[in-house]
């Protein structure tokens, strides 16, 4: 499973991923391996079962991945906003997962309605839940309530990351090691939802 175009890896057909990249950050050196499950309201309604999460708790506790939230609205498929709510922040992390484990799979694309009032309820809900601020309202109103659009998406994203040091890494390439490690460590990424690539 997967093609790469870049420093993307499609994993074409994966339920709760699709995506998962390999960066280089500058400052510090540092090589990022980075998964995005839940990305979408369906990948996310395949994520949200207490074992994937527990399982990907376990990747940050126990094997030295960071993970994060990563909320958004999106439409049509593209990611238009992420929101800024105090649940949405790294601390809060098992608040986040505990929201959307209980409110994911009644949780459906929101739909404009009269005066956009469906997205008006859904954004405010979003804040009253601390998942969005008010800081956020401008980017809304740009993105969803002064457009013609008429559906909105909320996706309960995470990013989970996996880092390396510059050094270290060159030193694992020197040994013929750094690319079957990326490999390992995607696949370690991956079966916390029990996909993987070959």
């Amino acid at each position: 499973m997967g093609s790469t175009e870049g420093n993307r890896l499609d994993f074409g057909h994966g339920k709760i991923a699709r995506f998962g990249y390999l960066e280089y950050e500058d400052a510090p050196k540092k090589i990022i391996l980075s998964l995005f499950p839940a990305d979408t309201i369906g990948q996310a309604k395949n994520f949200y079962h207490s074992q994937f999460v527990e399982n990907a708790l376990a990747l940050a506790e126990k094997k030295g991945w960071s993970v994060e939230p990563n909320l958004h609205l999106s439409a049509m498929a593209k990611g238009c906003m992420k929101t800024t709510g105090e649940l949405t922040q790294k601390v809060h992390l098992k608040e986040y997962m505990g929201y959307w484990l209980k409110q994911m799979q009644q949780h459906f694309q929101t739909n404009a309605g009269d005066n956009k009032s469906g997205f008006l309820k859904a954004f405010d809900n979003l804040i009253h839940a601390g998942l969005a601020s008010e800081n956020d309202r401008a980017d809304f109103n740009k993105h969803f309530k002064d457009t013609k659009r008429t559906t909105m998406n909320i996706c309960p994203g995470l990013r989970i990351k996996y880092e390396w040091t510059l050094g270290d890494a060159e030193k694992m390439d020197k040994e013929n090691r750094f690319a079957s490690n990326v490999k390992q460590r995607f696949n370690e990424g991956l079966s916390a939802w029990r996909e993987a690539i070959e």
